[in-house]
């Protein structure tokens, strides 16, 4: 019989070089097939969403992160976006794909999402958001976007979310795109994957299980008036 192998960790990597209305960027797409490489080397299942040759819509990354919640099988999600930003308000981020111009289901509400993959079952979901984080200046992207994630019953399973942004509320994302650089590259992506490949060891931390949450983090240094 054929070997079954169960998917326990997935990851979705999503790069939007190409919004419509907006400055094409040079380095999202290579960003997400560069956090995809990576993925894959570390043994997870991978999606690549990018529109080097067609646009990418919200309805085909709904139905693939749908599947893997309805197969009830993940226990790590990674959802990775490169690509223009917006944030309409401290509670509405806000990513744009290929035709969110023109179609305002067409961007990704990321605090909708983060907020119904509370009750996804999946135990551990990590957003990556390579994006800027301005307002809109126009009122076509002004839109409440699409969640990516299904409404589920909550089971009361626990389920951690970390989110990690490329830049503060009101600040751009900043990327590499000089035609007298050969590599262009957003530059929170490339320096995360430097850290993930282990080039800076110094910032990567184990911690014990039995040592608690204000000694891993250091209670003190904290709270320093810095």
């Amino acid at each position: 019989y054929p070997l079954i192998t169960i998917a326990m960790k997935h990851i979705i990597s999503i790069g939007i070089d190409n919004a419509n209305g907006l400055t094409p960027l040079g380095a999202a797409v290579q960003g997400a097939k560069d956090f995809e490489k990576w993925g894959k080397a570390q043994g997870y299942t991978t999606a690549l969403f990018v529109d080097e040759s067609k646009k990418v819509s919200q309805s085909a990354i709904f139905d693939e992160i749908n599947s893997i919640v309805d197969a009830k099988t993940c226990e790590t999600l990674i959802i990775f976006f490169s690509g223009h930003g917006i944030l309409k308000s401290p509670s509405q981020e806000i990513w744009l794909l290929s035709n969110a111009k023109n179609n305002p289901n067409e961007s990704i509400n990321l605090t909708g999402s983060i907020d119904n993959a509370r009750t996804s079952g999946i135990p551990y979901v990590v957003f990556i958001s390579d994006a800027c984080r301005i307002l809109p200046n126009e009122v076509q992207f002004t839109g409440n976007g699409s969640v990516i994630f299904p409404i589920s019953d909550d089971t009361n399973e626990d389920c951690t979310i970390d989110v990690l942004y490329a830049t503060r509320p009101g600040n751009p994302a900043l990327e590499q795109n000089s035609t007298s650089n050969a590599k262009k590259f957003g530059l929170f992506t490339q320096t995360l994957l430097e850290v993930l490949a282990g080039d800076y060891p110094e910032l990567i931390k184990a911690k014990n299980s039995e040592d608690s949450l204000v000694k891993f983090y250091d209670y003190e240094s904290l709270n320093a008036d810095k």
